[in-house]
This record gives structure tokens, sequence and C-alpha cells, in this order.
């Protein structure tokens, strides 16, 4: 009895020995050699990163985020299910059935030198056409992750960098509440089945990358409605011929570090993938090895901050401002003119009465002109930003009608004349670093801005001849300062970073097609990534930004934010911006002189032709030609005191020949070899038979 119970115990031992032995390997942990060659295109590929660029410094856009601002990134993966179907489809597209995988857990943590994701699942069977012998079994099991950067192509074709969970080991859960051979057995036929291996490159985990559009739309037109200052007014527009000024900052080529992960800018993708070995066959060992090598390269990317850390060069702003050197023009022209731009008096005569000047615009597009911006100076002021100055030179050309009336005498005589001007101007240009706050959010933005500055333009007629002659005097020179403000008012911002959360999906996050034989079944999950700008230092050639950051799941209809939600966000900071007052306020100054009146026998005929061509003569005018008549070598001599005074208020110049005419009879008379009297009857003769004989009036 003895023998029979320790040859009984010895069976039991060896089951239990053989048992053991069996669930510890069904149990173990189990690498998996097919994601091999995805851990080193990402060594790989880190390589090339690192030959790119050796250290922090080397890349001018850099963002780091610490280990305790990436925890939110992997959490969205919980819910994810991968679907591997079993056995052979049949025509009707029917498989024996399907194993599905789901994440009930995702935890990110460090080690070795990378980032790792560990996934704890759950696998059961879902039957079709068959029930297998595991049906109804749920095992468990942990799946270890690396985070790794991949090489890639986006949507378009072009080079691209992703981050992508890879599967390196799996280890079944031993779990005794779950614990049975199906279990052990299922999930051995998930590994042999590459249920795990193909998650390596459909779990995309969005890179929390900065991608910003810098934009200066100096060609946009400027318009505004002025008025004249007697009556009226007239609409101008100012266009600089340039397409807007673009720019893109961009950080996004991903370095992952013990404590954090760097995103680099400033150099492209494409000249890191010009470093990219080509694929090497390799196994574990040479793998470790390599990854060694790279962990020790790493080492100036490790970085103990515990904040996420934001710098960016202004090479970007420069290269942008730097568009300007190139040769540029813009043109000034004017519609909708209409009304009196002035309507001075021009001087004051016995005869005529008060004479003034009617200017008005020729057509409603009487204000044209050209100008060209100039290259200019460019600098970098460390707490400000950008500053230069735009050197305009601006040529100007005026049509213009002018009327000549009189007080006692009707009709008048009218002229269109063309005036022109050159002038130059520096306006000065900066682009300030900010942060604003709207009510929809808060951003770190470039706020370009431009000085306002007052011009006056001299307009002269480019012709050295007389502006207007008739039949009462000549206008010889006419001058018209245009004064208007230019610059001021705001342009757009340009978003570096803002609050607007931006939703990144995980994979394609399409719906399965029914006839695949495995896919990952998204449900539309994915994470929502928010920068929370807290402040910007502007450095002697960079951007420092300080702000929060947070990553949040998200499922269901999440998605990006709507082109119209973000227009407006843009809208509400570009309101935000305050506009630097700069009123166009034009105002046209018309300045004339050197009037010269006819002498007083052409004057007179002139009156006369106007009574007989049916216009209105005043008393007063009568009166003086009556005067003129019986007094005439009197009413010379008292011409330059009776004859004309000096305009009104804007009116420049003087009536500076009436008084030579004056001394020019009376050296005549002088002169006369018979004496005054002899002189005097001839001169009444002469008017006897003149226009000045009142006889002959027909009033």
């Amino acid at each position: 009895m003895r023998k029979l119970l320790i040859g009984l115990a010895a069976i039991v031992v060896l089951v239990c020995g053989v048992a053991g032995t069996y669930l510890y390997h069904l149990f173990e942990e189990r690498r998996l050699e097919e994601t091999l060659a995805l851990q080193e295109r990402s060594l790989a590929l880190t390589e090339a990163i690192l030959q790119t660029g050796a250290k922090p410094d080397d890349w001018s856009n850099r963002i780091f985020l610490p280990e305790r601002a990436l925890r939110g990134l992997v959490s969205g993966l919980n819910g994810i299910e991968r679907v591997v179907r079993l056995g052979d489809k049949d025509p009707e597209g029917h498989y024996d059935g399907a194993v599905i995988v789901r994440v009930e857990e995702a935890v990110l943590s460090t080690n070795d030198g990378s980032f790792h994701a560990k996934l704890s699942l759950s696998a059961h069977y879902q039957a079709d056409k068959k029930t297998s012998w595991w049906a109804g079994t749920t095992a468990f099991a942990e799946l270890d992750t690396m985070l790794l950067p991949l090489p890639d192509k986006d949507d378009k074709g072009r080079n691209a960098i992703r981050l992508h969970l890879v599967p390196y080991a799996v280890k079944p859960k031993f779990n005794w509440g779950n614990l049975s051979l199906s279990s052990g057995d299922l999930l051995a036929e998930l590994i042999a089945d590459g249920a795990f291996t193909g998650w390596g490159k459909e779990l995309v985990i969005p890179g929390p990358s900065i991608v910003s559009d810098l934009e200066l739309d100096i060609g946009k037109a400027n318009s505004s409605h002025n008025k004249f200052e007697v009556s009226g007014g007239y609409d101008l527009a100012i266009k600089i011929n340039r397409d807007k000024l673009h720019r893109s900052i961009a950080a996004e080529i991903p370095v992952s570090t013990t404590n954090g992960i760097w995103m680099l800018g400033g150099k492209t993708i494409d000249e890191v993938f010009s470093h990219l070995a080509e694929t090497k066959e390799t196994t574990s060992e040479a793998l470790e090895r390599r990854r060694k090598s790279v962990s020790d390269r790493l080492r100036p990317f490790r970085d103990d901050r515990d904040l996420v850390y934001v710098r960016i060069h202004n090479t970007p702003i420069l290269e942008m401002a730097s568009e300007l050197r190139q040769a540029t023009t813009g043109s000034i022209s004017s519609s909708n003119a209409s009304g009196e731009i002035a309507h001075p008096a021009l001087l004051k005569d016995d005869l005529l009465g008060e004479v003034s000047l009617v200017v008005t615009p020729r057509g409603p597009s009487f204000l044209s002109g050209l100008f060209d911006v100039q290259p200019p100076d460019i600098k970098w002021v460390p707490g400000v930003g950008l500053q230069t100055a735009l050197r305009v030179d601006a040529s100007l050309k005026v049509e213009l009608h002018t009327h000549t009336n009189a007080a006692f005498v009707g009709g008048g005589f009218g002229n269109d004349i063309d005036l022109h001007a050159k002038t130059s101007l520096d306006l000065p240009v900066s682009i300030k670093v900010a942060k604003q706050t709207v009510a929809a959010g808060s951003a770190i933005v470039l706020i370009p801005e431009l000085a306002c500055r007052r011009i006056t333009i001299g307009v002269t007629p480019s012709a050295p001849s007389d502006i207007a002659a008739n039949a009462w005097l000549t206008i010889h020179q006419l001058r018209i300062d245009v004064e208007r403000n230019i610059g001021g008012g705001k342009q757009a911002p340009s978003i570096l970073i803002s609050s607007l959360p931006t939703f990144y999906p995980f994979g394609k996050n399409e719906e399965p097609r029914p006839d695949e034989r495995e896919y990952t079944n998204f449900g539309r999950r994915g994470v929502e990534v928010a920068w929370d700008p807290k402040d910007v230092v502007v450095g002697a050639d960079y951007l420092e930004l300080s702000a929060g950051y947070s990553i949040v799941p998200k499922t269901g209809d999440a998605g990006p934010v709507s082109k119209e939600q973000f227009d407006a966000f843009k809208t509400a900071l570009n309101e935000a911006v305050p506009a630097i007052a700069c009123e166009p306020d034009d105002n046209f100054i018309l300045k004339s002189w050197n009037v010269t009146l006819l002498d007083k026998n052409l004057l007179a005929k002139a009156i006369m032709d106007a009574v007989r061509a049916g216009q209105h003569v005043a008393e007063e005018t009568k009166k003086e030609l009556t005067k003129l008549y019986e007094r005439p070598f009197d009413s010379l001599k008292d011409l330059p005191d009776n004859a004309w005074r000096e305009g009104t208020k804007g009116v420049q110049g003087a009536v500076d020949n009436a008084k030579a005419a004056a001394d020019a009879a009376a050296k005549a008379a002088a002169d006369l070899a018979k004496g005054i009297a002899d002189a005097a009857q001839k001169a009444k003769d002469d008017l006897e038979r003149s226009d000045l004989n009142p006889g002959n009036w027909h009033w």
C-alpha cells in the first residue's frame, strides 16, 4: 500500500510538473519577432534625424513635452478593437468566425530609454459559420508596445513621419478566476495569426506638433470715402501689387527620450529622409546593440524640465519680411467724384465786383497715381519683434475743371487743367508678438502694424504755360496741396499657437469594410489636443512661448474644429487687435498767385460783349464805366486804389500789373507833344466812337 501511495504521488508530481511546464509556456511573455522590421525602421529614422541635427540647438523650432503632459496620449485607445477572422472566406463572404481583441486599458510609461504603452487586452471568439471549442472563452493579455516614429507618406504622397505604437511582446494575464487551457490556446492562436503584429502599422498616435501659417496681406486694397471741403466727395483706393506674403512655422519631427518627446522643426522632413538608410535584415540582439547606440546619441535631448517648452526661431518671420525687398509697385485711383473742391475769392474789381474761382473734379476718376516701394532695411528688436520702414516714391495726377465767376457780370470762363506731383514717404512697419484673449479662447499671435503718417503733396501744372486766360484776367500759376494720412488701421494677426482644440483621430478612423479579413475598429476614437498659451518672450533671435498643454480622449462624433469655427475665431482675434488711428482726413488747399487783370479798355470791351450776349451787368459796373468815360486819366491814375484788392484766405499772389498800367498811361500822357489838352481831346474823340461812350450802350 505504501508503495502504491508513493507511486500515485510520483504520478501526481509528474502530472503537475508537466501541467505547470505547459501552463508556464502557455502564459509566458512572448516576443513578437514579426515587428523587428518596424523597430529597425524606427531606429534608422531616429539615426537620420540625429544626422540632420545632433542636438536641440541644431533645430530652430522645437517643442518639448514632458512625460507628464503625454499621459493622456494613449488613454483614448480604450475600447479600440482588433478583429481577426479565422478560416477561409466562402463565396457569400463568410468566415468560420472572428476573434475580437479589445483594449481595456492603456497606460504610458518609460523604459529602456523610450516610451512604452502597456495595453491591457481581452479576447473572445465570435462564431460565424463554425463554433470553436474555445467559444465563450475570454482570454486576457498584456501587450507591450513602443512609441516609435516611423517613416510614412501623407495623403498626397509626400514624405511624412508618424508616431506608431509598435507591439514587441505579449504576455497572457495569469488570472485564476479566468484561467482555462482554452484561453491560453486562444492567445496562442492569435499570436500565430498575427493579430497583435498587425497593429504596428495601424496604431498611429497623433504627434503634438505645431504647424502655423504666417501671412501678411500687404496687397489688400485700402478704400475710403473722402469729402471735399466745399461740397461732395470721392472714393479713393490704394492698391499694392503684391500677393500675400506667406511662410510656415513647423515643428513636427518627433524624437522620443526617457522623459519626454521633442517635436523638431526648421529643417524639412525631406532633409531627414535624405539620410535614411536602406532597410536591413536584423536580429533581436543586433537591434538591442543598435538601440543602445542611438540612446547614447540622444543624451543632448534629455531634459529634466516639467513644463511644456516651445521655442521658435525668427528666421521664418524675417524671411517673410525680406520679400518686401523685392520691387513692389502700387496704384492710387479715385471714383464717384462730384461736388466742389474749392471756391475761393481771387480779387475784387470795381467793374467786375468780387471775382471767384470754382474748382471741381473733371470726372469721377479725377485723381490717379502710381508708387514704388523701395527695398527697406529690416531689423529684429528684442522685446518687440520685427521693425522696418517702407520707402514709398509716389507720382500723382489731378484732373480739374476751373470756372472764373464775377459778382457784377454774368457768365464766366471755364478751363480744364492737369496738375502733377511727386513725393516720397517713409512708413514705419513692425510685426509684434503678443498674447490675445477672446471669448472663444486665446492665442499667441504675430500682429503687423503700420504707423500713421501725414503727407502733403503739392500738385502743379507740368507745363509752364498760363493756367487760365480769358477776357477778364489771366491766372499764371495754380497749386493745390493735397494732404492725407497714410498707414494705420490693422492687419489680420497670424496665429502661432492657440487654445482652439484640435482633434486627432487614431488610425484612419474609417468604417471597416465587411469583406476585410482583419482590421482595427477605432470607433471614431481619438484625442483632443489644446494649448493654453500663457506668455511669450521675444529674444535676440527667437520667440519663447510658455503654455499649458492638455490631451483629452474623445469618441463618437468628435472631429476637427470646423472651418466656420476657426474663421470665427480668427475674426474675433482680428477684431481684438487695436487699430492704429489713421482716418484719411483728406484736405485740398488751393493756392494761386500772379493773377493779372486786363487793362480798362479791354475789360470794358469784354463787359460790352457780355451785355450783347444777354448777360447781367450790375449798376455798379455801369457807374464805373461812366466814370471811366468822363475822367479817363483820373480813372487810370486812381486805378491802383480802386481796381483790385487781394482775395480771401487760401489765395496767394497778387494782381501785380495794375499799377504798372496806370504808370504807363501817365507816362504816355506826359509824352504827348501837344500837351495834356490835345491828348485829352484825342482820347475823348476816341471814346466817342468806342464802347466806353454811354451813348453807344444799349442796356
